[in-house]
Parts: C-alpha cells; structure tokens; sequence
C-alpha cells in the first residue's frame, strides 16, 4: 500500500473515532469474475460485499444496449455518448482502488476512488 493511501484510511479512522471493530482499508480490485480483493498482500476471495451497480454489465452490453434507430424518437449521438461513457465509468475493473470496510471476516467495498492530483 502507497503512503498516501494508508494516511486516507487512518485519515477516515480518526474522523471516525477508534471505539469501533471495524476497519477501513484500501485496497485494489484484482478480478472480476470470481470477484477478488488485493488488501496489502492478501488477495480476498470470499465474504465480499459490492453495491451490484458496480458489477452490471460489461462493456460490450453498453455497446450493444444503448443504441439509436429510425423506430426512436431521435436522440443526439452526444447523449448515447455521455451515458454509455457515465455506465462504463461505473463499473469495476481489475486495478480499480477501492474503500473497503471490513467487519469481522466480510469485506465491504464501499466505493471506488481515483487519484486527483
């Protein structure tokens, strides 16, 4: 784990106080299907939570879903643009950073999180 990730999650801990038997950890995403973990070195493979909006779709079935024929009303190849780029953003992929909540042997990913500057 960098040095930056590790002062984010004792950042989120102090904020939240130590009186808890949860812990928040960042980790990475290292597969999709089977879901898996990275926290540290340890790769986590079961007892994972993820809000299922994360994990959807894929990319082809974006393509091949968010489409515009002459039987539609017409719609601006903009907009087709933007949503398909606002579902693909969204979604999981392996090396994603992520905040995880563990509590007892689950493993909560809270959200996902980039790197701004």
């Amino acid at each position: 784990m960098k040095k930056t990730d590790r002062k984010i999650a004792e950042l989120v801990e102090a904020l939240r106080g130590k009186n808890s038997s949860q812990t928040l950890l960042i980790g990475k995403v290292a597969g999709t299907n089977p879901f898996a973990l990275k926290l540290y070195d340890l790769t986590v493979t079961k007892h994972i939570y993820v809000n299922q909006s994360f994990l959807k779709t894929s990319n082809a079935e974006i393509d091949e879903n968010i489409v515009w024929d002459n039987t539609q009303d017409y719609i601006p190849s903009s907009m087709l643009s933007f949503t398909k780029k606002m579902f693909r953003d969204d979604l999981l992929s392996v090396g994603d950073t992520v905040i995880v909540l563990q509590d007892g042997i689950s493993f909560y990913i809270l959200e996902r999180v980039l790197k701004v500057a």
